[in-house]
């Protein structure tokens, strides 16, 4: 059986972070905490016939102040990774999983978020429209 064409692909996006919260119950956390926090995404897809395979990693970091000036301070990285399989036109059966995961970037190995997040997700996607 012959694979026909493996089509890869990638992205990249950078950003701002200005706000960043997470609550459980009553209790609310600011994940930047005051500090000036930035967002780099990097993702790549691979599609072999009806199946389509994808991840990414999404990081955040705090820019350097003083003498952390030019230094790379991330706090938080975010996971993603997902199948995809076609089982017919605009109808596929999916599997997602999201993790994010606090970074210890200190050298006394303390945190300045203790944020995680874990998501596992099956599903069924319905497409319409123009192809």
């Amino acid at each position: 059986m012959m694979l026909g064409v493996i089509a890869v692909s990638w992205f990249l996006s950078l950003g701002y972070v200005p706000m960043q919260d997470a609550f459980l119950g009553n209790v609310k956390e600011t994940i930047p905490s005051g500090n000036i926090a930035t967002v780099a995404d990097l993702g790549l897809k691979a599609r072999f016939e009806s199946i389509t395979v994808y991840g990414s990693i999404e990081n955040y970091q705090f820019v350097g102040v003083g003498d952390n000036l030019g230094y790379f301070m991330p706090y938080r990285a975010d996971y993603t990774f997902g199948v995809s399989v076609k089982i017919a036109d605009g109808v596929s059966i999916n599997l997602a999983h999201e993790c994010d995961h606090p970074v210890i970037f200190k050298t006394d190995g303390s945190m300045t978020s203790s944020y995680m997040s874990a998501e596992t997700k099956i599903f069924i996607r319905f497409e319409g429209g123009e192809k």
